[in-house]
């Protein structure tokens, strides 16, 4: 199987979900056995290092066939927004957000053999915040109850990538939460700036034209 197309988003205080048109030889491949599985893909930067993006497959649908190769199109979400998919009635006592935090994202590395191996999750960034007597989550996912946690706060949170694994490792490329409350704690973008010029110029690296 290879892929052919791939588009995403990735935003700040939102998430990462990409689409992947592949294609394979065989038609018919039961959708289940891609579900839930790690995914990385490797872009080329425009220095021509690597620039990996991962997560987990969280939909897989059948694309057309023409008799001799058929197409799959699979959607690919950062774990943490898989955790919209769950609901749970809750009590916390005198715990503060980010005690909450750690102990929701703990436990659920722990219950789900995929999450363990793929996410992690990071409140370095994260200053010391009171605890809180009572905070009850009634009825609604791990997700919408951590960011309606976070959002009383004013914490952002943002999906970092791991570095890029090498063809062929049986190594999984891990992504992670990073949570802040200061965007001056964070390292720079590696990206750099992007330079705006007219579209007779000619630039070493990507850049927008006007």
């Amino acid at each position: 199987r290879c892929v052919t197309h791939v588009s995403g988003v990735e935003t700040i205080c939102g998430g990462v979900e990409y689409s992947l048109l592949c294609v394979s030889n065989q038609a018919g491949l039961p959708l289940k056995q891609f579900i839930a599985n790690p995914v990385e893909l490797q872009f080329v930067t425009d220095t021509g290092g690597l620039h990996a993006v991962s997560g987990i497959v969280a939909g897989a649908a059948d694309g057309e066939a023409d008799g001799g190769l058929a197409t799959y199109q699979l959607t690919v979400r950062d774990a943490f927004s898989l955790l919209d998919k769950t609901c749970n009635t809750r009590v916390f006592r005198n715990l503060s957000e980010v005690d909450i935090t750690e102990i929701v994202l703990s436990d659920w590395r722990h219950s789900n053999p995929v999450a363990a191996r793929a996410f992690e999750f990071d409140l370095r960034h994260l200053k010391k915040y009171p605890a809180r007597e009572f905070t009850m989550q009634y009825n609604e996912s791990n997700a919408a109850f951590l960011r309606r946690l976070w959002k009383r706060c004013g914490i952002a949170w943002f999906v970092q990538h791991g570095s890029a694994t090498k063809r062929g490792s049986d190594m999984t490329c891990v992504h992670t939460l990073v949570l802040f409350d200061d965007a001056m704690s964070l390292k720079k973008n590696a990206a750099g700036a992007v330079r705006f010029h007219r579209d007779d110029g000619t630039e070493k690296r990507g850049s927008i034209t006007s």
